[in-house]
């Protein structure tokens, strides 16, 4: 069946849709001009000893002759389709990838241009270099890791604009505005529609929060009903927020002097990127409206806002700010040792 997703991206794509090159399909096309060769040897080598002149035999092979072409020509289909569903989208605040898993299952994949981190062309072989077609990947900071576009013609103009666009994205930075900060969905809707979670696992962690006044979040990991990626992919639909891996992001040690020790470890973020334009992108682990006003108080630039798993942002604030290396912390901040400041708990 097909999957369903939010779409973070319900803007008109900026062209039409990147499939493979056509000549994707020269291979599935010789395959089947191959297929049908056996049967009509074995067709001529039954003529030539006078088989087919029984009547039975003869009635075996149009039927036989039928089911194969029949076969032959579904493959071929089957291809076309596939060539022709598989498909990338550019959209104004990033790209889509659309890929056939199967007749009737496909994933489709997001990727905001402020999470591109490198853009590569691989062109291999003669009919790739004759006509201009070739492979694309895009490194990424999220979860994905790397997005593969597939003999895309004209890779290189493709390419150079998936580049653009990025810089652009970073050049001017994608600022949230503090009354778009509030969530339209609670976080356990979207886990259900999602398949995380069942109704009655939304139900009973619902009631264990109102009971603990633990996180909602917090609560069903440590149920395991769902995984710190999934939490943080939901968390990202919930504000309407990019999403990004951490454990795939070299942090700046210049950028992450922009924000002080004790703030860091207050909100559970991290300063991840500084652009030219005097924009910072922070990653927080637990988003909230309150948490974004507070932090654009305490800044002179505009800021920008993903979220990341907790885990790395606390492993990235010790390895970086506590380090006996590392001279990030002010002599203000706290002596280094277990975290004792009090978490912050947000309703569900």
């Amino acid at each position: 069946m097909t999957e369903e997703f939010i779409n973070a991206y319900p803007q008109e794509p900026l062209r039409p849709p990147y499939r493979p090159h056509i000549l994707n399909l020269l291979a599935p096309s010789l395959w089947a001009i191959l297929m049908l060769v056996p049967p009509a040897l074995m067709l001529v080598a039954l003529n030539s000893i006078g088989l087919t002149n029984q009547s039975l035999l003869r009635a075996g092979e149009w039927m036989f002759g039928g089911l194969y072409l029949i076969f032959v020509i579904s493959y071929f289909m089957m291809q076309i389709i596939f060539w022709y569903l598989d498909a990338w989208l550019l959209m104004p605040s990033g790209l889509i990838d659309i890929q056939l898993v199967s007749l009737f299952n496909r994933r489709v994949a997001q990727l905001g241009w402020n999470q591109v981190q490198d853009v590569k062309v691989t062109t291999q072989g003669l009919l790739a270099s004759l006509f201009s077609f070739g492979d694309i990947t895009v490194q990424t900071a999220g979860k994905q890791g790397m997005f593969e576009l597939r003999s895309i013609p004209r890779a290189r103009d493709v390419a150079q604009l998936i580049s653009e666009l990025s810089a652009a994205a970073t050049h001017e930075g994608i600022i949230l505005p503090v009354e778009h900060g509030a969530p339209t969905h609670r976080l356990g809707e979207i886990l259900v529609q999602e398949g995380k979670l069942t109704p009655n696992e939304l139900s009973s962690a619902l009631q264990e929060q109102e009971q603990t006044g633990k996180q909602f979040g917090q609560i069903v990991l440590a149920r395991r009903l769902i995984s710190r990626e999934d939490l943080v992919h939901a968390l990202s639909q919930q504000y309407h927020l990019p999403h990004i891996d951490l454990s795939r992001y070299d942090l700046d040690p210049n950028v992450l002097r922009l924000m002080p020790y004790e703030t860091a470890m207050k909100y559970h973020a991290i300063p991840i990127h500084h652009s030219p334009d005097n924009v910072l992108s922070i990653a927080i682990a637990q988003p909230s409206s309150e948490k974004f006003t507070e932090l654009m108080e305490q800044f002179d630039m505009p800021l920008t806002f993903l979220v990341a798993d907790e885990a790395y942002i606390q492993e990235a604030i010790v390895g970086h700010y506590l380090s006996d290396e590392s001279d990030l912390r002010s002599p203000q901040s706290p002596p280094a040792g277990p975290d004792t400041s009090e978490n912050e708990e947000a309703s569900e």
